[in-house]
């Protein structure tokens, strides 16, 4: 009747009012007021999942202090290609609810965190294309990585118009040690300022730093009876086992190359028990427990994952007030960009890919794929090798180990010379790792002496270089000791994105079949595996990434050691609307940084001498990146399956020994000395966010 649904209407008013004291979403609006959302309080809708209408009140310069207060400006200069530039960069906290999920927040308020973040104003203000977030991936990426973006591979032209026309954005993934930035120390800029925001009239905290070292701070080394019954009560507890396989893996943070260590069925069993176990006990350490307002306690690593980083990353965008975001990420950072792009289409404006990880959210997959990039290196390497024999070349060009290179080096490693097959395979890492130019020569050198018993030019003087390595890489891993396998945001990161546990007996015949198929890369993804099969949480998979309508621009390199080619291609199929573009070359993603300004140099005198520049491999890469500028910058200039031509193979001869000279890999090859120097800054320390 009329008069039951007039008071079933009263009943519904009296019901909505009181839904409208507990801050639901579905309150009726106020005659006259004016809402970004379906709720007036941003932080409640900020918290509940909500995306909120950009407010053009906030800029760059001016942030939406509820979400992002910049707390230090500093004006300094930036040392590019050309000249030293000054700019001015902003640091400052981002406040983000632990928890993106709207369904577990229809029934509580889990706590905030702080993020540190970093932003690089553009040379021209307001930034005509808005902002660009850099991520150089990991995971573990921090908020430097947009300056080094930009001395990297953001102005190698000189022009300037990447950081004349974005505000650079960067951000401390979750995990990140806020500490450990180098600029934002006492002898630069100054210490980190406290997280200025509260929470139920309580300070928010940091989101926790994410290391693993608990075997030791539980003194488990002093106790090794009790630490052997903890890895394999089943299994060989004897003292012999910890002498032999446990106390060298801990030694090495790693299983180590000694007697062939790697290709040994018995360290890869016990370093799988090893990162289980300390990830079992660094999983449950109270540093990582926060709590909410209603007193109930959250695990911090629970949320921790790339899906996580993506709606921190749109808080970052709505604290800034910009519609749109672009996106480069490098390296695991393709992971970061593809998931937010996959999330948030519509406010994505250009999205670059560089050497691309498995979009594939499963751990065998993404393990293999790790070992495919190694092998790719290394077949590569063979091939310049071999064709040296057939490219009318001098006698001490031609790569000494051709003919069969990689058969020799086989035989080499499955040899009963256990030392020699360590020395060489810890060689071939190396030389496929990150210094091709280098120890390429000298591994192939050494493929043929140990192989023939011939001494080869260049081979002996080897290990005097290696030596000074480990030692550089000892000083390096105490440096990080707290976290002993220096695996734990990976680890924490990765196995939540990533679906599929093996337990010890899949893994080793993963193991088992990798080490047949892949024996290059099988140390490398070995480590990869047992990182994500090990952590305890139950995944939470990133969505399968992709958009049918966005132009984004994928990078993949031939020969790439930690991201194999073939994550590119597979890429470019979540993204049928972009560009492909290979590079023929080698090395881990598209950098130009040790070439640019003498390229610029060369470039500049054969255009005024009217002659024709030099096609070398340096000049391959810098045209390469040019195109992904220009896409920047226009969002054109790249062609779908564009491939920057490499002119010429590696030089693997004795010629290539001779001529090696000290590395200079860390050269910036900009245009000054002090570039980014706190000698040459001004520190404005509060909140410049007016």
């Amino acid at each position: 009747t009329t008069s039951a649904m007039i008071l079933l209407a009263a009943l519904v008013s009296v019901a909505l009012s009181q839904v409208c004291k507990d801050g639901d979403l579905e309150c009726p609006v106020t005659s006259g007021a004016t809402f970004d959302d379906e709720t007036s309080d941003f932080s409640l809708r900020q918290l509940r999942g909500v995306k909120a209408a950009v407010s053009k009140e906030w800029s760059f310069l001016k942030p939406n202090p509820e979400l992002l207060i910049w707390d230090r400006r500093v004006n300094t200069s930036l040392n590019t290609t050309t000249d030293l530039v000054n700019i001015s960069i902003y640091n400052g906290w981002l406040k983000v609810p632990l928890v993106h999920d709207p369904a577990l927040l229809d029934y509580e308020l889990p706590p905030y965190v702080c993020l540190r973040v970093r932003g690089m104003a553009a040379l021209q203000q307001p930034a005509k294309n808005g902002p660009l977030l850099a991520h150089c991936g990991g995971p573990g990426s921090g908020r430097r990585c947009a300056m080094d973006m930009s001395k990297l591979n953001f102005d190698i032209d000189g022009q300037h118009s990447v950081i004349s026309d974005f505000d650079l954005l960067a951000i401390d993934q979750r995990g990140v040690n806020t500490s450990s930035d180098p600029y934002e120390t006492e002898k630069r800029w100054g210490k980190v300022p406290p997280c200025p925001f509260t929470e139920a009239e309580k300070a928010v905290k940091p989101f926790p730093t994410m290391y693993c070292n608990e075997i030791k701070r539980r003194n488990f080394l002093q106790r090794p009876k009790k630490l052997m019954e903890m890895l394999a009560p089943l299994d060989n507890t004897s003292m012999d086992a910890f002498k032999n396989y446990v106390l060298p893996i801990w030694k090495a943070g790693n299983v180590p190359f000694t007697d062939m260590a790697p290709y040994n069925e018995s360290f890869a069993r016990w370093y799988y028990r090893l990162v289980k176990l300390e990830h079992a006990f660094c999983f449950e350490a109270e540093r990582y427990k926060l709590k909410a307002p209603n007193g109930r306690e959250y695990n911090s690593l629970l949320f921790a994952g790339t899906v996580d980083l993506a709606h921190d990353l749109d808080l970052f965008r709505q604290a800034i007030g910009a519609e749109q975001l672009s996106l480069y990420g490098a390296s695991y950072g393709t992971s970061v960009v593809s998931v937010y792009a996959s999330i948030f289409p519509q406010h994505t404006f250009r999205l670059v890919m560089d050497g691309v990880v498995n979009p594939a959210p499963d751990v065998t997959l993404r393990a293999g794929s790790s070992a495919r990039g190694i092998e790719s290196v290394w077949d590569g390497l063979v091939k310049d090798c071999e064709t040296s024999l057939v490219r009318n070349m001098a006698p001490d060009e031609v790569c000494p180990a051709a003919p069969s290179a990689a058969t020799k080096t086989m035989k080499v490693l499955l040899g009963a010379n256990k030392t020699k097959a360590a020395q060489l395979l810890r060689l071939v890492q190396i030389s496929v790792f990150k210094y091709q130019e280098l120890f390429g020569p000298l591994a192939m050198a050494c493929v043929e002496q140990f192989y023939s018993g011939t001494e080869v030019y260049g081979c002996n003087e080897t290990f005097q270089l290696l030596d000074k390595l480990a030692s550089y890489d000892t000083n390096r891993s105490e440096a990080n000791e707290s976290d002993h396998f220096q695996i734990g945001i990976q680890s924490m990161v990765m196995g939540t994105d990533s679906a599929g546990r093996l337990n010890e007996e899949e893994f080793i015949t993963w193991w088992k079949t990798t080490k047949d198929r892949d024996p290059i890369g099988v140390k490398w993804a070995t480590t990869w595996i047992i990182a994500m099969s090990t952590w305890p949480a139950y995944a939470r998979p990133v969505p399968p990434v992709g958009d049918p309508a966005l132009k984004a621009v994928i990078i993949g390199n031939l020969h790439d050691p930690n991201t194999a080619y073939e994550n590119a291609q597979h890429m470019k199929t979540a993204f049928p609307e972009g560009y492909l573009v290979t590079w023929q070359g080698y090395g881990h993603c598209l950098k130009v940084t040790k070439h640019a300004t003498p390229l610029l140099k060369a470039y500049k005198e054969a255009k005024k001498n009217q002659t024709l520049p030099q096609y070398t491999n340096a000049v391959a890469k810098y045209a390469c990146m040019s195109k992904i500028l220009s896409y920047l910058e226009t969002g054109e200039g790249v062609e779908d399956g564009h491939t920057c031509l490499l002119p010429e193979p590696i030089p693997l001869g004795k010629a290539a020994v001779k001529a090696l000279g000290p590395d200079d890999d860390d050269d910036d090859g900009g245009a000054g000395s002090s570039g980014d120097s706190s000698d040459n800054s001004s520190i404005d320390s509060g909140n410049s966010s007016g």
